[in-house]
């Protein structure tokens, strides 16, 4: 479990690279998002992170529930995480 945590780490921390550059360029740029392209590219590459951390989060989780001492709370708190960043991802959505 543990190699796909570490996995995890460097998804996430690549997703908030892309998640502060693209919020930055939202407050900059105004209503032409659509014609910037580097803009653009990059919510491409925010959809390719998020779905990595979908994968690596099932993974876990399926880990965990085979587990016999994870419980309820670290469960949720798995859930909870992995929560945040799928309304990052959404928010971002409605721009494009």
């Amino acid at each position: 479990m543990e190699h796909f945590k570490k996995k995890r780490t460097v998804a996430r921390s690549a997703f908030t690279r892309l998640y502060n550059s693209i919020n930055d360029a939202i407050s900059e740029d105004g209503a032409n998002l659509t014609d910037n392209f580097d803009l653009l590219a990059d919510f491409d590459l925010l959809g390719e992170k998020y779905n990595e951390l979908c994968v690596l989060n099932n993974e876990i989780m399926n880990l965990m529930l085979l587990e016999t001492e994870t419980n309820t709370a670290d469960l949720d708190a798995e859930t909870f995480a992995a929560d945040e960043y799928n309304k990052k991802f959404k928010t971002n959505q409605h721009y494009f």
